[in-house]
């Protein structure tokens, strides 16, 4: 984790990158935006 919480820029950086031409390979993936937050979480 990264010890702070994201921020609307940070989701308008991989809105940018999905919409760039480099990824248009890529489909059906789930991209998370969290700031680390799920490496913290047990299951």
């Amino acid at each position: 984790p990264q010890g702070e919480l994201g921020t609307v820029s940070d989701v308008a950086s991989v809105v940018a990158f999905l919409a760039g031409d480099v990824t248009r390979h890529i489909n059906g993936a789930n991209i998370t935006v969290d700031g680390g937050f799920l490496k913290r979480v047990d299951y």
